[in-house]
């Protein structure tokens, strides 16, 4: 505004020196050149100006290519929610893997738990069956051997493979283990088994 107010007051000076033929003849040729060094002061101000505009403008500019560059605050967001639901599913995944295999070992265990308690009832079951068995007692075998080993019933086991295996006779089996249903042996069942010697 400064700049205007004395740029306009010299062109009015320069003007009126100018303009009227009084006043050439009265200013000397020291005010002249005085003027002339003024408007030259003022052209190098005003060229100083103007280069000062030009780098603000340029640093504007560069400023709004960097403003331009960073992170949409919106996109920021964005960003910061889908790394969280990554790490969450992430988290779940890793629990879900956890919960599985412990699942699976609480199963497998309860399974030999089942199994076992299923062997003692079967037990149970034919050890009672057997004891109330209306089986009519078996006379002993004239050719009954003196001697003869303890057996263990193992699963898929019956009484003419275990038989065969032990060269006996099921009359003899029969008679050395009273009360026994030939149809009704189970695993874990102790049997004397005659044999010859």
């Amino acid at each position: 505004m400064i700049f205007k107010t004395k740029f306009f007051f010299l062109a009015a000076l320069i003007f009126a020196v100018f303009s009227g033929p009084a006043y050439s003849q009265q200013i000397s040729q020291a005010k002249l050149a005085g003027l002339l060094e003024d408007v030259a002061a003022l052209r190098s101000e005003v060229a100083r100006l103007r280069t000062e505009l030009e780098e603000l403008r340029a640093e504007n500019a560069r400023l709004l290519q960097i403003a331009e560059k960073k992170v949409n605050p919106a996109d920021d967001i964005s960003a910061k929610v889908a790394s969280l639901r990554a790490e969450m599913r992430e988290a779940s995944a890793v629990q879900r893997r956890e919960i599985t295999a412990e699942t699976d070992e609480k199963i497998k265990t309860l399974g030999k738990e089942v199994n076992r308690a299923l062997a003692d009832l079967s037990r149970s079951v034919n050890a009672v069956s057997a004891g109330t068995s209306n089986a009519e007692p078996v006379s002993k075998p004239k050719d009954f051997p003196e001697s003869g080993i303890e057996y263990t019933v193992k699963s898929g086991d019956t009484l003419g493979k275990i038989i065969s295996k032990n060269k006996s006779k099921q009359s003899w089996i029969l008679y050395a283990n009273p009360g026994l249903d030939p149809n009704k042996i189970f695993p874990g069942q102790v049997l004397f088994v005659p044999q010859k010697n």
